[in-house]
């Protein structure tokens, strides 16, 4: 497809509705509903060329005379081209305008005498001007309804405006007997307020297209059969209730009407209305404050011919706000509709009270559907598909700015006729590769301002890069890796799919690289070497690697925890350490383990208790161990012969590294013994920095704290004595 017909499509899918209300002579110039030909011929362009006596500027085929207030004596011949002149805010009045001072005019079709002081104005006026087909009379604040009756009678007028003139709804029979051939007047910004009575233009039988917006009144009123009109514009009024258009068993007071505009009004209900509009193509009712839209509210039962359809901005207006649409089942039961707007309802999409299963249930012909600004989160395929599955011949679909969350390949697969789809503004982080796949006659592709990270080259297929004419990927969070290389190179070799719009600026750029655009981000070849797969494998591999050295070393660091807690779990309690104690030989009673700088404590406290008192025979490094044997022989010799061990902690006992071994191998042998360490604290060691030996040792075995206190040394020789009673001497355990 040729670039501009892309760039036509896609201002069409992103300008606002509006309404094509007058084609000027033949010149092309199109306005809208509230539009003066003044707004139209005043003409700005800067290849204007001074004409008609320099009085005024020409272009094409329209001459601007206007602003010259009051200093404007005469119309100046002009061009024999010029078909639409601008006489407007030149101070004119009813004395001043003759058919004299137009009589340069003969060639012109468009005249426009808006925002001048006429008061009243003959059809005899126009009679030199045989072309002339549209008039503009707007803003002339004391315009006379009767000039609106000789405007509309000159002889092959077609268009008449009369905007903002405080003109009243024409009487009865002010056309009366009128031989117009008038098809369009507008009388917007005339208020009225009360009830708005058409039957005046009941004899003008031509007349096909009525504007009147913004002329403050409630209700209408007709009970002309005869009235021809096909566009009819009420908004911007204070209508409460949708007009009445049935006229009894007569039938329609509108037979002839296609397109009905009721926007910015206050109509609230819709589920009391009778219809009677039998060729209505076009309906829009966008801006009101309708709650609900009922069964069968728009069925074609009420409208047979209905094609488009608008409802937008139904929560809020000109800062009043509700809660939010309601959707009944069935509400758009009509086989013949191809447009509907629901743009701006914040209809929550999810929740079946406010959007029923069946809402859109019957509208097979639907071919255009704007959903912008509702709530679809929390809507899963399986909601979405039974809401819009049996849409299939949806050619457009517009879901920005919807909180759309979940893409997946089945989302889409029923659309197989979209051609444009729009998914900006929203919350989608990822596009599944094949999305996309089964949209064949997909053009236009939006997918702007969502939390896509990345995209490979498996995420569109070949067929459906091949048949997109236009693609947005503006303003995601890329995050430039290898993982997007393929994308970017594709995105500056495709250029042409990307509309101007979004090229402007850095839409395209790095979210973890600040100030890179993607066009620009480039990584070493040799950095994405290795595949998405082998580069996983070697992460977790290292993940594991890493967490199971850790492990380890926590094992190695706190392995006597480990090991004591087992020990006095599993250990048992008596036998086993009886039988030994029975069956073995022993030289020593008491193994001490001790640091060299705690032997005076041991020779003046623990040798005179121990040995003197108790009768205990004690083995001591400084004392017996064996001359010119290794020290860990020693050791292992000391401890194996004796039957109980006991240790001095001070810290003394921590700094030395023969005491640490010495206590590894107490520990390990009490626990191959089934038997228990005795730990005598000879200081505060325990608000020291200990090893993790100590540490375990003083966590899982209660120590004995040496006092030299009166009271707290009778304590511990006490506890001392209780803690070796199985190995004192009999004569001991007699006493």
């Amino acid at each position: 497809m040729a670039r501009a017909t892309v760039c036509v499509m896609y201002c069409v899918l992103c300008s606002t509705f509006t309404i094509v209300v007058r084609v000027s002579g033949g010149t092309g110039d199109v306005a809208g509903p509230d539009a003066s030909p003044h707004d139209v011929t005043r003409v700005t362009d800067p290849r204007e060329m001074p004409c008609g006596d320099h009085l005024c500027r020409c272009r094409r085929r329209n001459a601007d005379c206007s602003g010259h207030r009051g200093r404007l004596t005469y119309v100046p011949k002009l061009p024999d081209n010029i078909y639409v002149v601008n006489l407007s805010d030149n101070g004119l009045t009813s004395d001043v305008l003759t058919s004299s001072f137009l009589a340069n005019l003969t060639r012109v079709g468009g005249l426009d005498l808006s925002g001048n002081n006429i008061t009243w104005i003959s059809r005899s006026v126009f009679r030199v001007m045989g072309k002339l087909r549209w008039l503009s009379l707007d803003g002339n604040k004391a315009l006379q309804p009767e000039s609106l009756r000789e405007v509309v009678s000159v002889r092959k007028m077609r268009d008449v405006s009369a905007v903002s003139c405080n003109l009243p709804p024409p009487s009865v029979d002010l056309f009366h007997n009128s031989t117009s051939t008038v098809y369009s007047i507008s009388l917007n910004s005339n208020p009225h307020g009360g009830t708005y009575n058409l039957e005046g233009f009941c004899p003008l039988v031509f007349l096909n297209q009525l504007f009147l917006a913004r002329c403050d009144f409630k209700h209408i009123s007709t009970s002309c059969p005869l009235l021809a009109v096909s566009t009819l514009d009420l908004s911007r009024n204070t209508l409460r209730q949708f007009p009445r258009t049935c006229q009894g068993q007569r039938g329609s007071l509108f037979p002839s009407l296609t397109y009905l505009v009721l926007r910015h009004n206050r109509i609230q209900v819709l589920s009391q209305v009778d219809v009677c509009l039998p060729l209505l193509m076009t309906l829009d009712m966008s801006f009101n404050f309708v709650k609900v839209y009922p069964t069968g509210a728009f069925s074609s039962l009420k409208f047979p011919f209905l094609h488009k359809l608008r409802l937008r901005h139904q929560t809020s207006y000109r800062g009043v706000r509700k809660e939010s649409t309601k959707l009944e089942d069935y509400a758009f039961d009509n086989p013949y509709l191809n447009e509907l707007d629901l743009r701006h309802n914040e209809l929550e999409f999810a929740d079946r009270r406010s959007v029923g299963k069946h809402a859109f249930a019957n509208c097979r012909r639907l071919r255009d559907l704007y959903l912008s600004s509702n709530n679809f989160s929390g809507v899963n395929d399986q909601r979405f598909i039974s809401l819009f599955g049996h849409l299939k011949s949806l050619n457009t679909l517009v879901l920005s700015n919807s909180k759309f969350e979940l893409l997946t390949t089945k989302t889409f697969a029923s659309f197989q006729n979209l051609v444009i789809l729009s998914l900006e503004d929203n919350s989608i982080t990822s596009i599944p590769d094949g999305a996309f796949d089964f949209l064949d006659r997909l053009l236009i592709l939006i997918l702007s301002n969502n939390k896509i990270k990345t995209i490979n080259k498996h995420t569109f297929s070949e067929n459906t890069l091949r048949g997109l004419s236009a693609l947005t990927l503006d303003m995601n969070p890329f995050h430039c890796s290898c993982e997007l290389r393929w994308f970017q190179n594709w995105f500056v070799t495709h250029q042409e799919l990307f509309t101007e719009r979004v090229l402007e600026g850095n839409r395209y750029s790095c979210q973890n690289i600040p100030g890179t655009a993607l066009a620009n981000f480039s990584m070493a070849d040799q950095a994405c070497l290795l595949g998405r797969e082998v580069s996983g494998f070697i992460i977790q591999g290292s993940s594991a690697f890493i967490a199971t050295l850790l492990l380890v070393s926590l094992v190695f660091r706190f392995r006597w925890h480990i090991r004591l807690l087992m020990y006095e779990a599993f250990r048992g309690r008596d036998d086993l350490r009886k039988r030994r104690l029975q069956s073995e030989s022993f030289n020593y009673d008491v193994f001490v383990s001790y640091a060299s700088e705690d032997l005076p404590w041991v020779r003046h406290q623990l040798m005179p208790r121990l040995e003197n008192e108790l009768g205990l025979r004690l083995c001591l490094q400084d004392r017996d161990f064996i001359l010119g044997n290794n020290i860990v022989d020693n050791i292992v010799q000391g401890v194996n012969s004796s039957k109980k061990i006991l240790t001095v902690f001070s810290r003394h006992f921590l700094r030395s590294q023969w005491c640490q071994f010495e206590l590894n191998l107490c520990l390990s042998h009490v626990m191959d013994h089934d038997d228990a360490l005795i730990v005598v604290c000879v200081d505060d060691v325990t608000s020291r920095k200990m090893t993790s030996a100590m540490m375990s040792v003083l966590k899982t075995t209660t120590f004995i704290q040496w006092k030299e206190q009166e009271d707290a040394e009778a304590s511990f020789w006490g506890r001392v004595r209780l803690a070796l009673s199985e190995v004192l001497p009999r004569r001991e355990h007699c006493v």
